[in-house]
């Protein structure tokens, strides 16, 4: 039988999300959301609703480490530090083990930084992230209606690091998988029920 889990104390500047579960929830959410703008972005500006979008993935993605850093208060910080094989105990060399750790977790972070200060000019960030949109064009074929245009424009978005090109879509489910990994190994997370549907 599943358990009913005890809610938390609601946070006070928080509506409703109060668990880095909540928060991965919204993640997920998050890069539905972007996956869906981005196979729809053929009409003029809507580019920037999946720009919209990406900026979500990437910043929740990060906050991510905040969340999981001061849910469980000092014991189960000492916990992940033994898990995570850490000497010192602060937050700052938790969110470089993250960094390190994970390459979709590492763009993440200088593109939520970098569109929360517009410039990421400061020290520790990844000179190699780089976020582009890249605009494909598809012309118009025998096929096309009479009154269609001559060539429909898309965008992708691309983001850079030191071992390459990937999508963006690729960047932020990695991320989420990496983070759901990880609850899961810290016990946040239980195992999913098996069930012979394959939905």
């Amino acid at each position: 039988m599943p358990k009913v889990p005890i809610p938390d104390e609601p946070l006070p500047k928080v509506f409703a999300l109060t668990t880095p579960v909540h928060l991965l929830r919204k993640l997920w959410w998050e890069v539905k959301e972007f996956e869906a703008a981005e196979n729809d972005n053929s009409e003029l500006g809507t580019h920037l609703i999946v720009a919209y979008h990406a900026m979500n993935c990437a910043v929740t993605a990060w906050h991510m480490a905040d969340w999981v850093w001061l849910h469980g208060g000092e014991d189960q910080r000492h916990h992940l530090f033994a898990m995570l094989e850490l000497e010192q105990e602060n937050f700052t060399t938790f969110v470089a083990y993250l960094r390190r750790n994970s390459r979709a977790l590492n763009c993440c972070r200088d593109i939520a930084t970098g569109s929360k200060h517009m410039r990421l000019e400061r020290k520790g960030s990844d000179p190699d992230v780089e976020a582009e949109v890249v605009w494909d064009m598809e012309p118009m074929t025998v096929n096309s209606p009479v009154d269609a245009p001559l060539c429909r424009y898309t965008a992708r978005l691309v983001v850079h690091d030191g071992q390459g090109a990937r999508s963006a879509r690729d960047v932020f489910r990695e991320a989420f998988q990496y983070w759901e990994a990880f609850l899961a190994k810290c016990g946040y997370i239980e195992d999913r029920f098996v069930s012979g549907n394959r939905e």
